[in-house]
């Protein structure tokens, strides 16, 4: 013989309602609360370190990209100043993947103006303890399209490691 179903306990069923309405809650957030795609911001550009080697300098400049979609370079021109000073330009023509949500650092060797370097060696010999820079980026992408960005930091000399600076 089979035995009739019972009914759970009066005590347990207020419990167990709020938990089930507790994991529906949670499923039907997960399902809609999902993460929105970025898409259309502009990439940051950055000057990551300088290097001078006679009047050779090496600049490391950052570019990251905040969407969700990937983008491709095909060449990126700079002015850089020193306190005002022009440090140095150039276009430098690259090409560049930099994947979504990524970040990319580019090594560009460039030639130092004579203003510029006497503010380096400045800096180098500890004149000065900082400089502020400012660089002034275009950004040239393979579908023609153009990004102006200009962003300004401080430049010190590494500790130990003659004519880099940071």
């Amino acid at each position: 013989m089979s035995r009739p179903l019972q009914a759970p306990a009066p005590h347990r069923t207020p419990y167990l309602r709020g938990l089930q309405l507790a994991l529906l809650s949670l499923i039907v957030c997960a399902c809609t609360g999902g993460v929105r795609e970025i898409k259309g911001e502009a990439p940051l550009v950055s000057l990551g370190r300088l290097e001078l080697q006679a009047e050779r300098l090496t600049l490391d400049l950052a570019i990251r990209n905040l969407n969700d979609q990937s983008f491709e370079l095909s060449a990126v021109s700079l002015k850089v100043l020193l306190d005002e000073d022009p440090l140095a330009r150039g276009r430098h023509e690259i090409p560049l993947h930099v994947s979504a949500r990524g970040r990319e650092v580019l090594h560009l060797p460039m030639t130092a103006t004579r203003a510029g370097l006497e503010r380096l060696e400045q800096l180098a010999a500890g004149e000065v303890q900082q400089l502020p820079w400012s660089l002034e980026a275009t950004l040239f992408f393979v579908d023609a399209r153009e990004h102006k960005t200009m962003t300004t930091g401080w430049l010190h000399r590494v500790p130990g490691q003659p004519g880099r600076f940071r």
